[in-house]
């Protein structure tokens, strides 16, 4: 009998262990990883934002040889801290023949408000999407149109101000996009099952 209690203690023992060894490994892989390269930034006028006409950024190259590409778009420098704020995007995406080769939405919002635990704040500003090289080396641009409520919101130094000026749009190279993002969230799944098995009684 003292044996088997010994045993499953041991077990667990090695259970948590094994997890947190395996959190360890996920982190380090995610962070260890090639980190993503630059290789385009615009900025487009929100004021041009519009349902109707596009707003075009200039073309971009796209090596096959890369891999993986990220293509990230916010709002910049950020949205407006005024409640029901908000920036809809649709974007697509066009070789250099004029082909749509694909197509992305997105939101940016900012919301406030409170309740029996007090205030609290609520925002998404950014998004990106991981995509994979071309065929062959190739030029592409996006179009983008959308819809926005940008009210400004009041200073206590008596004045207005609206926070939101361009859309960013940034390509990455990024090879590793991949890689890191899932060995992240399986880091994220270890340490909360580690800290899940840190209640379970011996």
């Amino acid at each position: 009998m003292a044996s088997n209690i010994r045993f499953s203690i041991s077990g667990l023992l090695f259970a948590k262990l094994f997890l947190l060894l395996l959190t360890i490994i996920c982190f380090y892989v995610a962070f260890k990883s090639k980190p993503a390269k630059r290789v385009a930034q615009f900025f487009l006028p929100i004021d041009s934002l519009d349902k109707e006409e596009a707003l075009e950024t200039p073309k971009f190259a796209i090596k096959k040889n890369v891999g993986v590409y990220r293509l990230e778009l916010s709002a910049h420098p950020t949205i407006t801290p005024t409640h029901k704020n908000f920036i809809y995007l649709m974007a697509e995406l066009y070789d250099n023949k004029g082909v749509r080769v694909n197509e992305f939405d997105t939101e940016f919002w900012w919301e406030t408000g409170s309740d029996s635990d007090g205030r609290w704040t609520e925002k998404d500003v950014s998004e990106n999407w991981l995509m994979k090289s071309r065929q062959g080396n190739d030029s592409l641009y996006l179009e983008i149109v959308g819809e926005k409520l940008l009210k400004a919101n009041y200073r206590r130094s008596g004045y207005n101000k609206r926070f939101t000026e361009s859309i960013k749009v940034q390509v990455w190279e990024d090879p590793q996009g991949p890689i890191r993002r899932y060995f992240r969230v399986f880091a994220i799944v270890f340490l909360l099952s580690l800290f899940i098995s840190l209640f379970i009684k011996n």
